[in-house]
């Protein structure tokens, strides 16, 4: 299985229920894209992890319990998980866009 990023891109579909839009500038980690929920047409962050970092389901779960403890910690500076999956062996999060509900809403705020 080929888990290189370079599998990932804009205009690539997770699942058929994200589609990646553009990608953000690079921060700690894998990298970042915004990213459309196709069903809802509503915009979310999605992030990519090195495969090293969470090889399966279970590191994934482990990762996902500390996010939801510093979410609990500080509900408004983190965003929670709203999803995650693998694609092509990669590991992706979905993360919501506050304060933002639909597509038109987010082209029109210029993020």
């Amino acid at each position: 299985m080929n888990t290189t990023l370079d599998k990932i891109g804009i205009g690539v579909k997770l699942e058929d229920k994200y589609q990646l839009i553009r990608k953000q500038p690079p921060g700690g980690g894998g990298p970042v894209y915004i990213g459309i929920l196709l069903e809802r047409k509503i915009p979310v962050h999605i992030r990519f992890f090195p495969a090293q970092e969470i090889p399966d389901l279970k590191a994934f779960n482990q990762r996902l319990s500390l996010a939801k403890k510093a979410f609990d910690l500080s509900k408004s500076f983190v965003t929670l998980p709203s999803d995650y999956g693998f694609h092509e062996g990669i590991p992706y999060a979905v993360y919501g866009i506050s304060n933002l509900k639909t597509l038109d809403t987010f082209l029109q705020s210029g993020q």
